[in-house]
């Protein structure tokens, strides 16, 4: 069941990434927040956050359990 919940985080994600990119947008900065939970933010500072289980992962960095710390989203 495991492997089978990672190939949809994957395969949401690259869908996410390819909707998220167009010809104007050079870079996406991907920020791994522990477990399935992903920051992606543009160039142009759009940010989309993929599977938000922040404040209770023990896997996500102390700097992010403080939900001011991941910007607007």
């Amino acid at each position: 069941m495991r492997s089978r919940q990672n190939r949809v985080l994957v395969t949401f994600t690259a869908v996410l990434c390819s909707i998220f990119v167009n010809a104007s947008m050079a870079d996406i900065e991907v920020l791994w927040l522990g477990h399935g939970t992903v920051r992606l933010t543009s160039d142009a500072g759009k940010v989309i956050l993929v599977d938000a289980f922040i404040k209770k992962n023990p896997s996500t960095p102390d700097e992010y359990k403080d939900l001011s710390a991941i910007g607007k989203v």
